[in-house]
C-alpha cells in the first residue's frame, strides 16, 4: 500500500482484513481502487479445489 512500511501477510485472512479497511491508509468507509494483477493465474492457484480444502465440512 502507498506510504506504508509493511507488507501485507501471505494469506486470504490478511487480504480480506485489509479489504475491510482499518490498516494503513485505508479507513474502511471511503472507496478504493483495487488494482488485481495476474488475475487468471490467483483464479487457477486459489480456484474452487483449494476452497473446498481449506473450508471447514
Amino acid at each position: 500500500m502507498a506510504k506504508e512500511d509493511w507488507k501485507l501477510g501471505e494469506s486470504l485472512d490478511a487480504f480480506n482484513d485489509m479489504l475491510y479497511g482499518g490498516y494503513g491508509e485505508i479507513e474502511g468507509n471511503e472507496e478504493i481502487r483495487l488494482v488485481w494483477k495476474d488475475f487468471e493465474k490467483n483464479r487457477t492457484d486459489l480456484g474452487v479445489e483449494l476452497t473446498k480444502k481449506l473450508l471447514p465440512e
